[in-house]
């Protein structure tokens, strides 16, 4: 059901409040097909979601996540990115504090489903 009636993946991120524009653009060159969804008031948290068939988008979600992950681009990265991909990547890795991501909560999926019977 999820996949049928979900929305995808959901990324939450905190940064700082003043760096929220700033977040926002970078985060549309990482991911491209990431839709911003809401942010929560003053915190600086910042919810996109991720369409299920563009999964393949997150791979530089999780170089943020991981904390082993340097500030500069990996030998990997030059072969699978673009020059300008990989910046962006480095500045949004400076600037999130703090990073998660989750599919569709089942509330959603039946909130969902329930619209759709309508």
């Amino acid at each position: 059901m999820k996949n049928l009636l979900g929305k995808g993946y959901r990324v939450n991120i905190v940064c700082n409040k003043k760096d929220i524009t700033t977040v926002k653009s970078l985060m549309k060159t990482v991911v491209p097909s990431s839709e911003y969804y809401e942010s929560s008031g003053d915190s600086g948290s910042l919810i996109y979601n991720v369409p299920l068939a563009k999964v393949k988008e997150l791979g530089p979600v999780f170089k943020i996540i991981d904390k082993k992950t340097k500030h500069s681009p990996d030998e990997e990265d030059e072969h699978t990115t673009s020059i300008n991909d990989r910046k962006a990547l480095v500045n949004l890795k400076k600037l999130v504090k703090d990073v998660g991501v989750s599919q569709t909560t089942l509330e959603e999926v039946f909130m969902a489903a329930t619209e759709a019977a309508k």
